[in-house]
């Protein structure tokens, strides 16, 4: 199911920008649920993924001026909620966040491409999902990273402190792991 973007006009942005608290409610609210989806999928603790959230719209509201309307604002959002939680991952390090799918956020994720072999053509999406949640978190935190979110692995290597062969390697034993997982 398709979902359209939020759009916000310019005057709520340039309210924002100008710390109008009316303005920031207006942003918050519309983007509230959507961006909520985005956090739950790096951790599947209600608390955390409220805190996530907020973190997030705070560093979307310090760094709306880094906006330069060239794309949708939306995705740009949603960059800078993936790089909260990507963050927050890294200073807890612990088995406590664990970036797990669930169908809505394949449903709702504008970059997700669906994949087709023989050894899941007919399998549900939610199999498929659960599936990828069997992997280790290193190999679905990348993974993730890489095939669904579309980053690339020199961006995955900056944001988790890694080496970019570090996440070749992850990405490639993760889609071993995962066809192991899926012939099974």
């Amino acid at each position: 199911m398709d979902e359209l973007e939020i759009t916000i006009d310019g005057d709520i942005l340039e309210g924002c920008l100008n710390n109008n608290h009316k303005s920031q409610t207006i942003l918050y609210d519309k983007f509230y649920s959507k961006m909520l989806k985005v956090c739950w999928n790096y951790t599947k603790d209600s608390d955390t993924a409220h805190e996530m959230l907020q973190i997030g719209f705070i560093r979307v509201f310090n760094k709306l001026h880094t906006f330069k309307n060239d794309g949708s604002f939306e995705g740009w959002i949603r960059r800078v909620m993936i790089n909260s939680c990507l963050t927050r991952i890294r200073k807890l390090k612990s088995d406590k966040v664990v970036p797990d799918f669930d169908l809505n956020y394949i449903e709702y994720n504008p970059n997700y491409k669906p994949i087709y072999n023989n050894a899941c053509y007919d399998m549900e999406t939610k199999d498929l999902i659960n599936q990828i949640n069997e992997l280790p978190i290193g190999f679905k935190t990348v993974f993730k990273l890489y095939a669904i979110e579309g980053y690339s692995h020199k961006e995955i290597s900056d944001k988790l402190g890694i080496s970019e062969g570090t996440s070749k390697s992850q990405y490639s034993r993760a889609k071993r792991n995962l066809k192991t997982i899926i012939e099974r």
